[in-house]
């Protein structure tokens, strides 16, 4: 059982990187994780490689408030029962 076991990160410059470390250690201790980055094709070849039922992919620009909003809904469509809170 991880640390982490029924959340979900979302994790900005995710792609690579400390993002990619960070993604790939929550994965493992439990955690669901959304990687937000503007590199795709490393986002979603992380996101492949933690696996579809762990990671996804969303292109995200921080500077871009539509962006925050598109990853935000992702985030609660694909994960909707695990961001209830406890």
């Amino acid at each position: 059982m991880g640390l982490l076991d029924g959340k979900v990160a979302i994790i900005t410059g995710g792609a690579k990187g400390m993002g990619e470390f960070h993604s790939r250690k929550l994965s493992e201790e439990g955690a669901r994780v959304v990687i937000g980055d503007l590199d795709i094709e490393n986002g979603e070849k992380l996101a492949r490689d933690i696996g579809e039922d762990k990671a996804i992919f969303v292109e995200l620009d921080v500077t871009n408030p539509k962006s925050w909003n598109n990853i935000v809904q992702k985030t609660i469509y694909k994960n909707n029962n695990s961001l209830q809170s406890d």
